[in-house]
């Protein structure tokens, strides 16, 4: 009995021996395979620089470039994120240069060269930089080749027709002179509908010559007025006697240097633009510019194309080149050379 008992207690020991074996094998007793995880607080996710959206972009010419004004939105503001502005002359391209915007979400890019311009902008965060944002263009050029084009229809922005309409001849600025008081002929064939475009494109060659051009409207009974001295006569005629396809054309007397008269004709299918257009030529003696390189018709009554007919004003870039002329004491009878030493053209 007594090595029965002896057995007895070694197998209970044995069995037991066992048990806290498997236990620590096995996990506690959990039913896991898998070891159990390590202990500490669980890893830190790096740093996601979002990339900046809803790029757009302004286009201001100043005389010694071009100036864009970039603006953009971020979702990582306030988290120590900066910008980075790239401008390039090809999609994608960086070569006029990357430019530190900090941490703000606009740019202002001055002295920028003439030409079309890529620009996008990418975020960093810690040291991670995000892909770029959404990619927009701009024609950029400066005041001094607009100033050449709407005077003279040379220069970068020339019209690339050739057809550089009523303006520079000799090299001499037209247009009625400083100080002159104008009238405006209507032939009695106007129609109504078009004389508010006709005061808006006048109210606005006021604005832009700093008042040196004061013209008023007369109501004519003739078809086809003959305009005199410090006249321009606005005409409907059924067949253009300038050589043109378009609706419109005008004729300024003399044939260089400042304005003594001018005939505006408009044929009876032409638009609120054609008679403030071609009012650009006969009172302002300006010259068409190229649509294509300055952004498109809408950003000059002078563009060569690409205008929307209900434009009857001068743009924002029409009165600035215009106003930075009569700044200098210039005007119509100007030369070039007049421009040139006043800085106004290369």
């Amino acid at each position: 009995m007594r090595l029965l008992r002896r057995r007895g207690i070694e197998v209970r020991v044995a069995v037991a021996l066992a048990l806290i074996v498997c236990l620590a094998a096995c996990g506690g007793g959990k039913g896991s395979d898998s070891p159990t995880a390590p202990s500490g607080p669980p890893p830190v996710a790096p740093p996601q620089a979002v990339p900046p959206a809803n790029l757009a972009v302004d286009v201001s010419p100043k005389l010694t470039g071009a100036e864009l004004t970039l603006r953009w939105t971020s979702s990582v503001i306030g988290a120590g994120a900066t910008f980075s502005v790239e401008l390039g002359s090809t999609q994608g391209g960086t070569d006029i240069g990357v430019l530190d915007a900090g941490s703000a979400l606009s740019y202002v890019a001055r002295d920028v060269r003439a030409g079309t311009v890529y620009a996008r902008v990418r975020a960093r965060l810690a040291d991670v930089t995000s892909q770029p944002s959404n990619e927009v263009t701009a024609s950029a050029f400066s005041l001094r080749q607009f100033i050449e084009a709407l005077y003279f229809g040379t220069g970068f922005l020339g019209p690339a027709d050739g057809n550089r309409g009523g303006c520079a001849v000799n090299g001499r600025l037209r247009g009625f002179s400083r100080g002159q008081g104008v009238a405006v002929l209507l032939g009695s064939t106007i129609p109504q509908e078009r004389i508010p475009a006709i005061r808006s494109l006048l109210d606005s060659a006021a604005i832009a010559t700093r008042g040196a051009t004061s013209v008023t409207i007369v109501p004519t009974n003739d078809v086809d007025p003959q305009p005199r001295t410090g006249q321009v006569s606005t005409s409907l005629v059924d067949v253009l006697p300038c050589n043109t396809t378009a609706t419109g054309c005008a004729i300024l007397t003399p044939n260089s240097g400042a304005t003594t008269s001018s005939r505006a004709f408009q044929l009876s299918r032409a638009s609120n633009l054609t008679y403030a257009h071609e009012l650009g030529h006969a009172v302002l003696g300006l010259c068409h510019v190229e649509a294509t390189r300055i952004g498109g018709g809408d950003k000059s009554l002078m563009s060569s194309s690409g205008l929307p007919l209900d434009k009857v004003t001068l743009s924002p870039f029409d009165i600035s080149a215009i106003q930075a002329v009569y700044d200098a004491g210039l005007g119509p009878g100007a030369t070039r050379d007049d421009l040139a030493r006043a800085g106004l053209i290369d």
